[in-house]
């Protein structure tokens, strides 16, 4: 007996995104040669991204014995492919595949985020839009590799170590914890030059800044419309990277400062003139902080003959420990048998940053708290990691680009949750049945182990207890 459930009248914006993904599916050229095509590449392209975007490994094999019972399956009806292959088949086509092809749906979500104006939430600095930029390890094996692979070399233990990295780009917010990734760009082994691949301790620094640099030069305008910030750690605080942002008039950044990284900068702060206000913040358990801000305009980057000028910003914020916070530092104490009392011990940290935009009192708060925004990126790739995407597990690696493939697939899927997120208030209501995502994303597979739907608005109607879905019995 097969079960159908139809809806009569929310409709999700999943529906919509998953018949885009669709359309890019049958666009990209069909990697195979021979005759044996008895799969289309919508079929595998998108029955590999099901897997994903459901959260759980085993989907299609669940999707194959319903198939054999009532011979359709939520593969046929929520991501329209019209036979299911095997998991081997899909890793081989997909292997071939290159990951830039489905760019374009980044895009697409972006444009539909953008046209219902919930990229209005994520703007700062008047018109200005945060761009997060870090890099991410997602693979990494001492066995296993491919063309793509960066090569680790340990002397200690004379292996190589084996990994995928890729620059993550994302729209981030002082106002909104939502983050909205962009297309990443990939970095091969044959990205670096000798002298870069045998640094073993830089290579991932190396990697990033590459890949920044190379985005900088060739990619940034699809970038250019939101009026980017770009914000990002040290690493890519340095005259090359400043000099390129520089050529696009519209773009800004903030990048974090360090005393080993920028020489110069710390030079002329020590030496200089620093602009200085106090504020009191009040925290959980009535402790009082105090942030002091700091910035210094136009300074130079570098001690060269005619460096890059730039504009410091500091926060220090200091703190009298609580009660709770003091017994754990005395607990700490007692154990290094280092016993002291730390009733009148200040708790400090600094954050500091440098940037092309002018500083003054009116905007030095809302530039700090965008410098510290990047953190969420890495919010980000913990949830990608931890929070049912398993961004890190090997689900296939292939001899060319079937790992950057899984990634991209993750990526999107995570893309088009959070855009439901923002603007559908079907999934909204779905998911808040729940305690948590990991709940909400089990009982799609549940459901979808028992039940056909029609598309991913059945399922959450039925979810919410929507009376005026229809469920009729189809002996056929």
């Amino acid at each position: 007996m097969k079960i159908a459930i139809s809806y009569p009248y929310f409709m999700s914006v999943l529906t919509t995104y998953i018949d885009d993904m669709c359309e890019i599916s049958k666009a990209i050229p069909d990697v195979r040669r021979g005759k044996n095509c008895h799969y289309s590449m919508q079929d595998i392209i998108m029955g590999g991204f099901s897997v994903f975007f459901m959260q759980n490994p085993s989907w299609l094999a669940y999707q194959k014995l319903l198939e054999n019972q009532h011979h359709q399956t939520n593969v046929n009806t929520l991501f329209h492919c019209e036979k299911i292959a095997s998991d081997n088949h899909i890793r081989n086509i997909l292997d071939k595949i290159n990951p830039s092809q489905f760019d374009s749906m980044y895009n697409l979500i972006l444009n539909d985020l953008r046209e219902k104006g919930y990229l209005e939430k994520f703007k700062v600095l008047g018109n200005k839009t945060l761009i997060s930029v870090d890099g991410t390890t997602f693979f990494q094996s001492n066995e296993i590799c491919c063309g793509k692979c960066l090569h680790k070399y340990h002397k200690k233990t004379d292996e190589y170590e084996f990994s995928h990295m890729m620059l993550g780009l994302s729209i981030t917010s002082t106002y909104s914890k939502e983050v909205i990734p962009l297309a990443p760009i990939f970095v091969a082994n044959s990205d670096l030059s000798e002298s870069e691949r045998k640094n073993n301790t830089l290579l991932k620094q190396n990697s990033e800044y590459k890949a920044f640099k190379f985005f900088c030069e060739n990619d940034f305008s699809r970038i250019e419309s939101l009026n980017p910030v770009i914000v990002g750690d040290a690493l890519f605080g340095r005259e090359p990277i400043i000099a390129l942002l520089n050529d696009h008039s519209n773009a800004n950044f903030i990048f974090s400062c360090k005393p080993g990284s920028n020489k110069t900068v710390y030079d002329f702060v020590d030496n200089g003139d620093l602009c200085t206000y106090k504020t009191i913040k009040r925290v959980k358990s009535n402790v009082k902080e105090e942030w002091i801000y700091e910035w210094l305009n136009n300074i130079p980057l570098t001690n060269s003959q005619t460096p890059l000028r730039v504009n410091y910003i500091s926060l220090t914020i200091t703190q009298s420990p609580n009660a709770e916070q003091i017994k754990k530092l005395e607990k700490k104490a007692r154990k290094k048998s280092n016993y002291k009392t730390y009733e009148n011990f200040l708790i400090t940290k600094k954050f500091d940053f440098i940037t092309d935009i002018d500083v003054s009192e009116e905007n030095i708060e809302e530039l700090i708290a965008c410098g510290r925004s990047r953190w969420s990126l890495e919010n980000e790739f913990n949830s990608l990691k931890t929070r049912g995407y398993n961004f890190e597990h090997n689900y296939g690696h292939g001899k060319l680009n079937l790992s950057n493939v899984i990634a991209t697939f993750i990526l999107l899927s995570f893309l088009m949750h959070t855009a439901a997120s923002l603007t559908d208030e079907l999934y909204n209501l779905a998911k808040n049945e729940f305690s948590n995502r990991k709940y909400f994303f089990h009982s799609l597979f549940l459901l979808t182990q028992i039940f056909i739907f029609s598309d991913f608005s059945s399922i959450f109607n039925v979810i919410i207890g929507n009376k005026s879905c229809n469920i009729y019995n189809d002996s056929s």
